[in-house]
């Protein structure tokens, strides 16, 4: 009796023991770690006209997203491959952002809404197993910090969905990258070269303003989110801010700031190419995009991340560009009837026809409240622009704009509807308050 008695323990314990070192034992919805996203609450469809047109451009996305997904979970990475590592984080992204947003459609894409949710955490396992926080061999690079955010976010949009394992390897992931720039000072242009670091600054931001909001509780955290402040003003700064007293998140802007990477209108240089229309957008969405980590998780925004996007929406809309010296015709880069004047005759010209940066400029200078002082509303921009993407778009929901494959903008056109969808469900709020209390 007592050998049987001994027996019966000895499987319940190694039973026990088994189950705390099974990595696909059940574990909590969401770890406690982790903001959780309360998705309950987002009840509101957004129904203004862009809001309709993002709805159908998206719906129309999900055959192309599933198909663009389907085998990527099953090829390794190449070493910091922008090509191939870039696309993945952002298709999983806006297939989340579909998911989430119920504007995924079954039918169009051939699988069931369960099944794309697993697609997603697939390619983050794939983009996760594969980085250097993992032993993998990516990492660590120029751009990894956008990359990493967009497959991170994609991961928190379908975290209760997640197994342990995997979300382990995200969080790994997540805070590799995050710590990498936690005290590292942004770069600046001051007037020297051809190359601002205004969009190198706003993507940087992302890794940190998604790692302070995800994990509140982190021993970083306070470091990560001072330092997405950092990143977001360092990004806009114009020369005028070197001397800037207004304060901001209980500090000076000059003394926020390392150095500037706009010219006093607003515009930027980049590619040696002056002014940049394309660049020009890049801060102002990358801000824009950030901005939803904190209002998903029920948090308000800090007004940094808006600072100085009515500077660069007016070197769009109000800047007047005259020939000569630049190209004819001259006049404004972005105009009411969705002309797009590219000042530099024949020097990237061919992005001047991608329709999803100018929309996006319309919907996050809206989203931001700043467009007050200029003639051309957001608003009215981004229906001229949705409604060219609209009418382009292919039967399996490719986009049909220039750099299609390489940009993907459905990645810009999920994140664009996000915001508009939390603008409707009342969880988009700007606040100064000091860096601690954010």
């Amino acid at each position: 009796m007592p050998t049987v008695r001994f027996l019966v323990l000895l499987v319940g314990f190694t039973a026990l023991a088994e189950a705390k070192t099974d990595k696909s034992a059940p574990e909590p919805a969401t770890a406690p770690e982790v903001a959780a996203i309360k998705w309950a609450s987002f009840k509101q469809v957004p129904d203004s006209p862009n809001a309709k047109m993002l709805q159908t451009i998206l719906t129309r996305s999900s055959k192309y997203l599933v198909e663009w997904l389907a085998d990527k979970p099953d090829i390794p990475l190449a070493k910091n491959e922008e090509v191939q590592i870039r696309p993945i984080a952002y298709n999983a992204s806006s297939l989340a952002v579909l998911l989430h947003t119920h504007l995924y459609d079954p039918n169009r894409g051939g699988i069931s809404a369960g099944e794309a949710e697993a697609l997603v955490w697939r390619c983050v396992h794939r983009l996760c197993q594969d980085h250097k926080a993992n032993g993998g061999n990516w990492g660590d690079a120029w751009q990894s910090p956008l990359w990493v955010a967009y497959g991170i976010n994609a991961a928190w949009l379908c975290w209760p969905a997640g197994s342990a394992e995997n979300r382990q390897l995200a969080l790994n992931v997540l805070i590799h990258e995050a710590d990498r720039i936690m005290d590292r000072p942004p770069p600046a242009w001051n007037g020297e070269g051809g190359n601002t670091r205004a969009e190198e600054n706003a993507w940087d931001a992302l890794i940190v303003e998604l790692a302070a909001v995800m994990l509140p509780s982190h021993p970083h955290q306070p470091r990560w989110q001072e330092q997405a402040i950092r990143y977001r003003l360092n990004a806009v700064a114009a020369e005028k801010d070197l001397t800037n007293g207004l304060i901001l998140h209980g500090r000076a802007v000059k003394d926020w700031i390392t150095g500037y990477n706009l010219f006093a209108d607003g515009s930027l240089v980049n590619h040696r190419i002056h002014p940049h229309p394309d660049y020009i957008n890049a801060p102002l969405s990358l801000s824009g995009e950030g901005s939803l980590y904190y209002a998903l998780a029920g948090r308000k925004i800090p007004e940094a991340n808006r600072y100085n996007s009515e500077l660069l929406y007016q070197s769009l809309v109000t800047v007047n560009w005259p020939s000569p010296p630049y190209a004819p015709p001259g006049g404004t880069v972005l105009s009411a009837d969705g002309t797009v004047y590219w000042p530099t005759a024949s020097r990237e010209q061919e992005r001047a026809n991608r329709h999803y940066k100018w929309s996006g400029v319309g919907v996050w200078i809206r989203y931001f409240d700043k467009d007050r002082l200029a003639d051309l509303k957001g608003d009215k921009l981004a229906e001229v622009f949705l409604a060219k993407t609209l009418a382009q778009q292919q039967p399996d929901g490719r986009t049909g704009e220039a750099g299609d494959q390489e940009n993907n903008p459905l990645k810009a056109f999920a994140q664009m509807y996000l915001g508009l969808w939390l603008q409707a469900n009342g969880a988009i709020c700007f606040s100064n308050q000091p860096v601690e209390n954010l």
